[in-house]
């Protein structure tokens, strides 16, 4: 059945709810699921729990849905009528400690779950929910090192070290950096701040100096908001402008992301507009944009992994003196995320970049971080 007539099916039966049986409708609830048609299945069950308020079943298919639909707080709501009705219910137990989990509430989350497991100890869904329920641990302590190897210049090397402090409300974050790119050795620290503002809306700042850098940025400012909504959709704006030694860019980026209902898979694009003055020169020289798309999926318990593409001649990382505005580029980019254990992870990315100039780069990096 195609889903134009799964939803027109759907429609219809909400519409005539008064006369159709719970069993029909179920069913057409059902069919609509089979079909992924979350909202109107999510209708149907909602108009069930109307006309049999004492039903918890229905409610708990609701709080699903209304969960997959990422309509988190009417998922709750759900859950908790239905445990109003039925206390030991592990269904809606575990369901609700999801979606607790999925909100990184995760005290209020291990709470529930642990009421789950007292009831059925043996429940398949509350014990691969608990590797996920990440206790807060409010500092994390990073390093890493980045190897770049490129046609035109000698091998280059980036280690870092930072520590992040993060609260449900946001993350302070400091780094150093020692870098060697073209013979030269530099060293920058920066921090960075992110802050959320209600439920759906997050800004960030940061910055990073390197006095006396000439090959990359000696200063890096940059700035943002993001701001999400229920069907998985965050729209993103960011603000950068990094410092030369002889020149400086601003760079705007707009973007999207999207977070799959019910799959463990969200996807990112952008767009890069920058603008460059050189020292001596008068009006900003523009004419730069790039765009960049990036795939993102947990493949298992403990792994996430990156896939990404970027056109344009900006790099998407540290900005150095060979980028601005003298070539084209084809970016491949591709990494992991690996949990050690629920203290430590391991990262992991690769990217290669062909020029139209002909020039070729390689880049390699690693970082195992550690929460206290």
């Amino acid at each position: 059945m195609s889903g134009r007539a799964v939803a027109f099916i759907t429609a219809m039966a909400v519409v005539g709810a008064g006369a159709a049986g719970a069993d029909e409708l179920e069913r057409q609830a059902r069919e609509a699921i089979a079909a992924n048609e979350f909202r109107g299945a999510a209708a149907l069950y909602l108009r069930l729990a109307e006309r049999e308020p004492a039903n918890a079943d229905y409610l708990v298919w609701l709080g699903r849905l209304s969960s997959w639909l990422h309509e988190y707080p009417q998922a709750i709501d759900a859950y908790d009528r239905a445990l109003a009705i039925a206390p030991h219910d592990v269904e809606a137990l575990v369901g609700k400690a999801t979606v607790l989990t999925w909100q990184q509430k995760f005290r209020q989350a291990e709470r529930v779950l642990l009421e789950a497991l007292a009831i059925d100890p043996a429940n398949e869904e509350a014990q691969e929910l608990q590797p996920h329920v990440v206790l807060p641990r409010p500092i994390t302590v990073f390093v890493g090192y980045g190897h770049d190897d490129s046609s035109f210049a000698g091998v280059g090397n980036m280690r870092y070290l930072g520590a992040t402090f993060s609260s449900q409300r946001g993350r302070l974050a400091g780094q150093y950096e020692r870098w060697n790119k073209f013979g030269e050795g530099v060293d920058r620290a920066g921090v960075s701040a992110t802050r959320r503002i209600g439920e759906r809306v997050w800004i960030r700042a940061g910055a990073t100096v390197g006095p006396g850098a000439r090959a990359i940025a000696r200063r890096d400012y940059s700035g943002g908001a993001s701001r999400s909504w229920p069907n998985g959709l965050v729209v993103n704006g960011d603000y950068r402008r990094l410092v030369v030694a002889d020149a400086h860019v601003d760079v705007a980026s707009p973007g999207l992301e999207y977070y799959f209902a019910n799959r463990p898979v969200w996807v990112q694009a952008a767009v890069a507009e920058s603008w460059t003055r050189v020292a001596g020169t008068g009006q900003p020289r523009a004419a730069n944009r790039s765009f960049l798309f990036r795939y993102h999926q947990q493949v298992a318990a403990p792994v996430v992994i990156h896939l990404g593409y970027a056109r344009g001649n900006e790099s998407f990382a540290a900005l150095a003196i060979d980028q601005i505005g003298v070539f084209r580029a084809n970016t491949l980019t591709s990494g992991g995320d690996i949990r050690l254990s629920i203290r430590c992870s391991l990262g992991l990315s690769y990217a290669f970049q062909q020029r139209s100039n002909g020039a070729a780069e390689r880049t390699f990096a690693v970082a195992v971080s550690v929460r206290r």
